[in-house]
C-alpha cells in the first residue's frame, strides 16, 4: 500500500516535507512543503496555550494514521480561507502520541491547503497539516492515480 510520509522539525517552527511513496518506496508525488504547527491563538482560545500535541488544537502528533475520508471543497469564504479551496484529507490515528492519553486523545487530523501570507509562507493550523493548495491538488491526483493502479494509499506517517 502507498503511504504519505511527513517529516517535520521537532520544534515545528519551520516547514517540513511531505511525499507520497508507492508500496515499493518509489516517489509518486512531492516532496512539498508542509507545516505541522498549530496556531497559539487558537490553542489559547481552546485551553491548549502550549499547543501540546496530545491535546486538541495542538500541533499534530507524530505517529501512524489511516486515510479515512475527506472534506469536500466549500466555497464559503471562512472555510475556504481556513482549509483552502480543495477541502481536506482526513486521517485517523492508529498509533500516535495522542493515543497515550485515551481520555483526551486526538483521533483525527486533517491535511489541507489554505491561504499563505504575503511572502508565500504557510499559516499555522487548528491542529492539522497545511500545504499550499497546488500541492494538495497534486497529492490528491496522485492518491487517485495510486488507487486506480491498485496501490491505494494506506495512510500517513
Amino acid at each position: 500500500m502507498a503511504r504519505l510520509l511527513v517529516v517535520v522539525p521537532a520544534s515545528r517552527r519551520l516547514c517540513g516535507r511531505i511525499v507520497l511513496l508507492s508500496s515499493s518506496g518509489e516517489k509518486m508525488s512531492g516532496p512539498f512543503r508542509v507545516l505541522a504547527k498549530a496556531s497559539r491563538r487558537i490553542g489559547r482560545k481552546h485551553g491548549n496555550p502550549a499547543c501540546a500535541r496530545e491535546l486538541p488544537f495542538g500541533d499534530p502528533p507524530t505517529g501512524s494514521y489511516a486515510l479515512v475520508g475527506s472534506w469536500p471543497p466549500n466555497t464559503g469564504h471562512r472555510r475556504q480561507r481556513r482549509f483552502g479551496a480543495l477541502g481536506a484529507l482526513l486521517f485517523e490515528s492508529r498509533a500516535s502520541e495522542a493515543l497515550q492519553s485515551p481520555e483526551r486523545a486526538r483521533r483525527t487530523i486533517a491535511l489541507h491547503g489554505g491561504e499563505t501570507d504575503p511572502s508565500g509562507r504557510l499559516y499555522p493550523t487548528r491542529g492539522g497539516l497545511r500545504v499550499k493548495d497546488a500541492a494538495l491538488l497534486a497529492l490528491c491526483r496522485a492518491v487517485n492515480a495510486a488507487q486506480e493502479r491498485g496501490d491505494p494509499v494506506e495512510g500517513l506517517e
